[in-house]
């Protein structure tokens, strides 16, 4: 009999997914086939109303600037109502690199088996994940995985 893998699904297709996400405040669409080419990205799955969230997103913001090349993106299933919140508290439209995004499923929390938040996925300039971080993230060790891959 075969042997069956039941580690998460992200760990048995290590590339950024395939999604579709709503961006924030826009509704444009944003999807894997969008994103940049040979840069990193990071996924951030949050809820607005999540104190370790908010707590996270002091961090990223801290440690912008080694994060800085990387395409950010943070994805919520709140309604915009809620991203608007998030970002008036925290001023992410600012960053180039920041992506507020909507997702209208729940593809990405059942892909990455989330059970809690925030969780971040970190991808390379080739699209391999690099680091999966749950729950209390330092985003400094995000910065510094970025210098070494």
């Amino acid at each position: 009999m075969p042997s069956v893998d039941s580690s998460p699904i992200y760990k048995q297709f290590p590339n950024v997914p395939a999604f579709t996400l709503n961006r924030f405040p826009d509704s444009a669409v944003i999807n894997k086939q969008g994103l940049k080419k040979k840069t990193a990205t990071i996924i951030v799955l949050f809820s607005p109303d999540c104190d370790h969230c908010k707590t996270a997103t002091k961090n990223l913001i801290a440690n912008m600037e080694g994060l800085k090349k990387a395409q950010i993106i943070m994805v919520s299933n709140l309604d915009f109502g809620w991203i608007k919140k998030f970002d008036d508290q925290f001023n992410l439209s600012k960053y180039d690199n920041i992506s507020l995004a909507t997702q209208q499923n729940f593809f990405l929390y059942e892909f990455y088996n989330l059970s809690s938040f925030p969780a971040v996925f970190v991808y390379n300039k080739k699209g391999k994940l690099i680091g999966d971080y749950k729950n209390h993230i330092d985003f400094s060790v995000v910065a510094a995985l970025l210098k070494q891959k």
